[in-house]
């Protein structure tokens, strides 16, 4: 399947300089494209209603008008169809939740992918610490360094444009959020990299909304039910952390936005060893997915 997937999607035909048999040759790959398309979609099976997450540490209830593609399958769309490199232990996907009219071929939509980071507890998350401006220009600074990296490994440079949406940290929900539009190279169509955070007694769970800005309005549409749509079980919540037993994390709210953990000295390691990022993309008419590495 991946070196099928991978066969159409990168064949690039310019039809400047194509030869008289050339127009058959690109009917055979859409076929051969749609009828991949075609298998995958019917394999794919998506659930509603409530879904136990993490051994039950964590409950899902589908919002309404979405439905969820559980962790395995997740895997498969993120790494074989997306082409995403495979998911760090204990970062896999526990589920995405896509548009009930998309899915992962779906052209100018969006999905959101589940995962869970059990790094010890945020201890006494101060909202007055989300100081905007000084988040926005530590990132800046962080992309111009990462953009040296990308062209020694000859990607595109990255922008960061703006925020999407600024930092907000609801206090009784343990919730924080935030999203960024990125620009990759000189493209128009600009990437949306939304970010959710659901604090718990051990660790977060992470929703990461992929797609890019013309998703925006839809997205903000949602996002009361997306916020909402999953809790940690009794026992697991924020509230239920045990001073003498469990572990502290050494991220705050803001380290979560930027991705660094803390230390004495200030900011230092980086979360994971990469930030990824998805958007959508076209190569000769077939709907693609690329990431690229901050």
């Amino acid at each position: 399947m991946r070196k099928l997937f991978l066969l159409i999607s990168f064949v690039g035909i310019s039809f400047s300089n194509v030869k008289a048999d050339s127009i058959t040759y690109e009917q055979k790959l859409r076929m051969t494209y749609y009828a991949f398309v075609d298998s995958v979609q019917h394999a794919l099976v998506y659930e509603e209603g409530e879904i136990d997450l993490l051994d039950s540490v964590a409950t899902l209830v589908t919002p309404k008008g979405f439905k969820f593609l559980n962790g395995a399958q997740s895997e498969f769309v993120l790494e074989d169809l997306w082409k995403n490199p495979p998911s760090e232990p204990g970062y896999e996907s526990l589920g995405m939740l896509f548009p009930n009219e998309a899915g992962p071929f779906k052209e100018k939509s969006y999905a959101v992918n589940i995962t869970y980071a059990q790094n010890g507890h945020i201890v006494a998350p101060d909202a007055s610490s989300i100081i905007v401006d000084e988040l926005y220009q530590l990132m800046q600074q962080d992309i111009q360094q990462n953009n040296r990296l990308r062209a020694q490994q000859n990607y595109e440079k990255i922008k960061l444009v703006d925020w999407a949406q600024e930092p907000v940290y609801i206090i009784d929900k343990h919730l924080l959020y935030w999203a960024k539009e990125i620009q990759f190279g000189n493209e128009k169509v600009h990437s949306l990299n939304y970010n959710i955070r659901i604090l718990g007694r051990r660790g977060y769970l992470r929703l990461n909304i992929i797609g890019n800005m013309d998703n925006l309005q839809s997205i903000d549409s949602h996002l009361e039910d997306i916020l909402s749509c999953i809790e940690f079980k009794e026992g697991q919540r924020y509230e239920d952390y045990n001073s003498e037993s469990d572990q502290l994390s050494p991220y705050t709210l803001k380290g979560l936005i930027i991705g660094r953990a803390v230390s004495k000295g200030g900011f230092t390691a980086v979360l994971t060893k990469a930030w990824w990022v998805l958007l959508l993309g076209s190569i000769a008419g077939f709907l693609v997915f690329r990431y690229a590495k901050l």
